[in-house]
């Protein structure tokens, strides 16, 4: 072979091995250009997949103190509520302590269980009341059939219960109640009302 020949030959080699070597590159090229989009595709979805779980903890954790914020808030208030109302309504039971060993107390018992043992039609009542007005109550309720007199088991301020099972009739006219009820127009009217 001729010298000539082998240049052309090894020339034509070379170039044959230039151009391999260029696809061969443009080819890693494109392999890595691939790999690098499909990693910063993953790369963008896992980031925004964290990014929304931590939004979510962090909006789950605000909410969280906040939620402890109102509760404290809430204890706080029920606390001076209850501190508001021993100091405005204490003096008012002092007033019923009072109130229950007088003449008055026994006409108001008198007045209001006949008012009330009047709807009851004769059937078997049960009249609760506390252990000091149960000599007193006998007394009132005596000329009245089928009524029974017993001491609570709760502790009462004073008045009584009437509960009637056959007609399904419960009526509270305790003195305790009465303050529960007043109490709650007083938290109206103080502006005092709780709500959740």
């Amino acid at each position: 072979m001729s010298r000539d020949s082998l240049l052309k030959f090894s020339e034509t080699i070379l170039n044959e091995a230039a151009l391999r070597r260029e696809e061969l590159i443009s080819g890693l090229k494109e392999r890595r250009d691939e790999e690098l989009s499909r990693t910063k595709k993953e790369f963008s979805e896992w980031k925004n997949e964290y990014i929304q779980s931590e939004k979510k903890r962090m909006k789950d954790e605000s909410l969280l103190k906040i939620l402890n914020v109102k509760n404290r808030a809430f204890r706080m208030i029920i606390e001076t509520r209850q501190d508001m109302f021993d100091k405005v309504f204490g003096k008012v039971i002092d007033n019923i302590n009072e109130y229950v060993k007088s003449d008055k107390y026994v006409e108001f018992l008198k007045s209001e269980f006949e008012k009330l043992i009047a709807d009851m039609k004769s059937t078997a009542t049960v009249c609760e009341v506390r252990a000091e007005d149960k000599e007193i109550m006998t007394e009132i309720a005596k000329n009245y059939e089928n009524v029974s007199v017993c001491v609570s088991k709760s502790k009462l301020l004073g008045g009584f219960i009437l509960e009637n099972r056959e007609m399904r009739i419960y009526i509270d006219n305790t003195l305790d109640r009465r303050i529960e009820c007043q109490k709650e127009e007083f938290y109206k009217n103080c502006e005092l009302i709780i709500e959740h």
